[in-house]
């Protein structure tokens, strides 16, 4: 291939000369909650990738995983950690590495935690009392001042949308598939719903999420003990 001469002290391998990459292009995104999903175009000349994270300004760029052949990984990622971080992407070859401008997290967090609304939204209805299972699959929210009459368990959209029991209170349960994404399971309401019950105060979840505990602070029956008269 030839030489390229320095003075009269060297010689260099043209063979073993590399254009370095192009600057890549580094994007962030959320598939799921807890799943960041990096990606970026091909860039010309580059053999591998290195991803690398800052979890907090002033922190150092540590490489996260090994080198990449390809355009995108994913990482599942621990949020409490790294609501300030930051990431950026080397494209390298045997000559060197460009790298990518910084992404930052901060400002796009909401999407990696979840946004999540009840099925029947209402303006005041107070939902957000909330209990996590210990296996972390199971959600449980209360509502406490929805208005619906509906009794029991998925009484159905039409019972849902009758708001005429106000501050009766809700629940709302919600589970976690196997890739993550969360989804409603139940509606529930008292099995005497009456206005004003405040359903939905306390909830609590057993630690695999198969029970329920739910309280409603102003519920008015005169009953006593266990299966009394809720009337």
């Amino acid at each position: 291939m030839g030489t390229l001469a320095c003075g009269n002290e060297c010689s260099y391998d043209v063979s073993e000369c590399h254009a370095l990459p192009g600057a890549p292009v580094l994007q962030l995104s959320f598939s799921q909650v807890k799943m960041f999903d990096f990606s970026w175009a091909a860039v010309a000349d580059a053999d591998y990738y290195q991803l690398e994270e800052s979890i907090a300004p002033g922190e150092p760029f540590v490489q996260l995983g090994g080198d990449i052949v390809g355009e995108s990984v994913s990482h599942e990622m621990p949020l409490h950690f790294r609501w300030q971080a930051s990431y950026r992407l080397w494209a390298c070859n045997g000559g060197g590495c460009a790298e990518s401008a910084v992404v930052d997290v901060m400002g796009s967090l909401v999407d990696a935690a979840g946004y999540v609304k009840a099925s029947n939204t209402d303006a005041g209805d107070g939902f957000g009392h909330v209990a996590l299972s210990g296996d972390g699959n199971t959600l449980a929210i209360g509502a406490i001042y929805e208005g619906s009459n509906a009794t029991g368990v998925n009484p159905g959209p039409a019972a849902e949308a009758d708001d005429s029991a106000g501050g009766a209170g809700a629940v709302y349960v919600l589970v976690r598939d196997g890739m993550g994404s969360w989804s409603q399971q139940a509606y529930l309401k008292a099995s005497n719903t009456g206005a004003n019950d405040s359903f939905g105060t306390s909830v609590a979840l057993s630690a695999d999420g198969d029970t329920l505990a739910v309280g409603a602070n102003t519920e008015a029956s005169k009953a006593t003990g266990v299966g009394g008269d809720q009337e």
